[in-house]
């Protein structure tokens, strides 16, 4: 059953049945104008009991209503909803606004592009009716005194989004100090302490880096649709497929400056301002060696998700074949970008041992920066050194 309500405006509610082919009709009908809820209330149960409605085990008839009846008037006390429920009807007012839904529309958008049915002028009004959902949830957000409004509720919901993507980073330094130990030594110490020791550095860095790439994602995001909406919808369906590759290279493009970032807080030692400096500094000399790289494995993660989405009808199975192979790309990615920035400094510190080497100079290289256990690194660093020994031995 669902209600879509109006005081003034008709009220109009529907019962469903559905039969064993996946067939859906309309079996009633209540609408009816400039009625009260106590009014519909009855209606809706007399219809329901002509029909023998199921109700629950405290004789309620449930039914799904739009989220605005949620929202009260200036004058009343309590909202559609609430009055319902005080008349018997136990009203639903999450309808269509849950992940679930989100994945079903992500997975038709995809299906569409792949067939060729996709109709940008759909894709436009459904766009706009998510902003205009995301709207209205944000403005019927209700506080316990009467200040606020819906501009406290918009800085609500950007902290809290904030906040969360703070917390999604919250791991990277642990994982990373992690993998630098397996790397360079045989010790294996729990997660747990370096959890708890790198707890100022770590906030540090995922504050740090919040700071720096949430403007860089809502750029990215916003450019490319307005790059659709503005120029590329007027040419045909086949256009949201450009704009989707430079959406993927742009935001390779974005993983990439931020590559030498972290592994400098683990791997230097350096506080989290340093380190970006450090990774900003370095990652100039590097970029397309890395950025090849992410790209593939940020395509690789697209596509997997694409594929979930399109062919797993489960939600739950289609979230699990996600998130599992995304994690693991991403921590490949960790590994890569760690692999690079030891390979960079090896490279310069291989070029001073050969500068030194030539002026006759005794240096000692640090095997440490020898940071993988890689036959051709440590075969390099085997024969340099012995030849600085015997030039500066007298």
């Amino acid at each position: 059953m669902s209600i879509d309500p109006g005081l003034n405006n008709p009220l109009s509610c529907h019962w469903y049945c559905r039969d064993y082919d996946g067939n859906v009709y309309v079996v009633a009908e209540h609408y009816e104008a400039n009625r009260d809820v106590c009014y519909h209330a009855a209606a809706i149960k007399r219809i329901s009991d002509e029909l023998c409605w199921k109700r629950d085990k405290l004789g309620r008839i449930e039914a799904l209503i739009d989220s605005a009846a949620n929202q009260r008037t200036l004058g009343g006390v309590k909202s559609v909803a609430e009055l319902f429920a005080d008349n018997g009807i136990s009203v639903n007012t999450r309808v269509d606004k849950g992940v679930y839904a989100g994945v079903n529309r992500v997975k038709a958008l995809l299906a569409s592009i792949i067939n060729g049915t996709f109709n940008s002028a759909d894709f436009t009004a459904q766009l706009n009716a998510v902003i205009s959902n995301v709207q209205e949830n944000i403005k019927s957000i209700h506080y316990p005194f009467a200040w606020g409004g819906a501009t406290l509720s918009y800085i609500v919901v950007v902290l809290t989004l904030l906040v969360y993507r703070l917390f999604v980073s919250y791991t990277d330094v642990t994982v990373e100090c992690q993998l630098e130990e397996f790397m360079t030594s045989n010790a294996s110490r729990p997660f747990i302490w370096f959890l708890l020791k790198k707890q100022g550095k770590t906030w540090a860095f995922s504050a740090l880096q919040l700071l720096c790439t949430v403007p860089l994602d809502l750029l990215i995001i916003t450019g490319c649709l307005g790059l659709y909406l503005t120029f590329l919808i007027a040419f045909g369906w086949w256009t949201i497929i450009p704009v989707l590759i430079i959406a993927l290279v742009l935001y390779a493009a974005r993983q990439t400056v931020f590559a030498f970032c972290l592994p400098a807080v683990v791997c230097e030692d350096m506080s989290a301002r340093q380190a970006f400096k450090y990774g900003a500094s370095r990652i100039v000399f590097r970029f397309w060696s890395v950025f090849w790289k992410t790209l593939i494995v940020i395509g690789l993660m697209a596509a997997i998700s694409a594929a979930a989405l399109v062919h797993i009808s489960n939600p739950v199975w289609c979230t699990v074949v996600i998130t599992i192979p995304n994690l693991l790309l991403f921590f490949y990615l960790k590994c890569v970008n760690i692999l690079k920035r030891s390979e960079q400094n090896f490279k310069r510190e291989e070029l001073s041992a050969l500068n030194a080497s030539k002026k006759g100079k005794r240096l000692t290289l640090p095997l440490k920066s020898c940071i993988m256990k890689d036959k051709r690194h440590c075969n390099i660093l085997a024969r340099i050194t012995p030849s600085l020994h015997k030039r500066s031995s007298p």
